[in-house]
């Protein structure tokens, strides 16, 4: 994918980085970047650089320069028209295009990755959560965890770091709309899909189940789906690795981490044992939802919401939709027991899942990719699949195919 055949974004408003960083910040940038060409030595940086009580950033950093001939007024005009370029790479090795998503606790863009000039999703922690302690080591951490992982399944992650004082991650670039997306723009799922989606899940639960990881946080709103069917997961932000220290599971005992409306019964009561069984019942309430349109239970309060979890028996999914097969039907049930021993592991649920179902889906192809100049970029605005594309492929093969037995046939019959 080159960058030098797509048209960059000129915008240059807040969404970018760059203006969510300080004065002193873009000061410092400008500065590393003038000793980057030469212009200044590491010493003029002691006359350049705003003392304490002075204005800071850019202008001011280049007008002080230049008032002490640091630099010619040639050499500023230069590196007045460079700024927008400048601080749109605030990210060593990367060009940020646009703002593409936006978490609780960071922000994540479009990039282009300059050393092999492709396209990524650059994710960076924002200002405030950058500012708690330990939060960047978190961050770090978590991201190096998952950069260890391989599934078709999971969104890749290729590079981590800070910059200009905050953490950063690159990873694979999926901009295709969530499940929750999907949801909002045309309601709950036909049945083939949602056959798919408990598949392709169950497959990478296993998959984490194997290596000791719990996601913790299943839901719609991390579950992204394309017009093949394909299912891929992110976030392992709040992911339980077996590798964690004692002390640190310690710490967080008695802590309820996930979402509300999908978080089983031990991880809303911090217990301390949570294993994959719980990332099964936040599938469970997943597909529940996918299925119906509405979570298995509500509330005014997430507090609510937790204890309906706790106590409420499980929701009849067949009142709301009757059309269910059974075994989807059986699967709900079994993912969203209360008891965690009656859940069973993951594998488990696969091969039975697999066995049960009572229409066992073939992977779909994968759509050629267009060789056109321009690169093709599947934006997240853009109108979710219907549950009829997914099978259109499907449908222009066979038509093709009986218009070509049709000619064959009139062939024949003129000989």
């Amino acid at each position: 994918m080159s960058s030098s055949r797509h048209s960059r974004v000129t915008d240059t408003s807040d969404t970018y980085f760059a203006t969510q960083m300080t004065p002193r910040q873009v000061e410092e940038r400008v500065a590393a970047h003038l000793i980057d060409r030469k212009f200044l030595e590491p010493d003029d940086l002691k006359i350049a650089l705003g003392q304490k009580g002075e204005p800071a950033g850019a202008e001011p950093f280049l007008a002080r320069c230049a008032s002490n001939r640091l630099i010619t007024a040639g050499q500023s005009r230069r590196i007045r028209e460079e700024l927008p370029e400048l601080m749109r790479t605030v990210v060593p090795g990367y060009v940020l295009e646009k703002k593409i998503g936006r978490g609780s606790t960071s922000v994540v863009y479009l990039a282009t990755q300059t050393c092999l000039n492709r396209h990524v999703a650059l994710k960076i922690l924002d200002g405030n959560a950058s500012a708690r302690e330990g939060a960047c080591a978190a961050f770090l951490e978590s991201n190096s965890r998952a950069a260890g992982l391989s599934h078709p399944t999971l969104v890749a992650i290729y590079h981590a770091g800070i910059a200009a004082g905050r953490p950063f991650c690159a990873m694979d670039l999926v901009l295709v709309p969530t499940l929750d997306q999907i949801l909002g723009s045309q309601g709950p799922l036909e049945t083939v899909i949602l056959k798919r989606v408990a598949t392709q899940a169950l497959e990478l639960l296993t998959y984490l189940e194997s290596k000791g990881v719990v996601h913790r946080d299943i839901k719609p709103g991390n579950l992204f789906l394309d017009a093949m069917g394909n299912l891929r997961v992110g976030d392992l932000g709040l992911a339980l690795w077996s590798s964690d220290s004692r002390e640190q599971r310690i710490q967080e005992r008695g802590l309820a981490m996930g979402t509300p409306h999908y978080m089983s019964p031990e991880q809303i009561q911090g217990d301390k044992i949570i294993d994959s069984r719980s990332d099964l019942y936040s599938l469970g309430a997943t597909l529940f939802h996918l299925a119906t349109g509405s979570t298995p239970f509500s509330g005014s309060t997430p507090s609510e919401v937790q204890d309906r979890h706790l106590s409420s028996p499980i929701p009849d999914i067949r009142q709301l939709r009757p059309d269910l097969p059974q075994d989807l039907v059986d699967l709900f049930k079994r993912l969203m027991a209360k008891d965690p021993t009656r859940r069973g592991k993951c594998i488990e649920n696969l091969e039975r899942w697999r066995t049960a179902s009572t229409r066992p889906l073939t992977p779909l192809p994968t759509p050629a990719i267009p060789t056109t100049a321009e690169p093709v970029i599947v934006a997240t605005a853009v109108e979710p699949p219907s549950g009829l594309s997914v099978w259109l492929p499907w449908l222009a093969c066979w038509a093709m195919g009986a218009l070509l037995l049709a000619s064959l046939v009139a062939h024949a019959l003129r000989k």
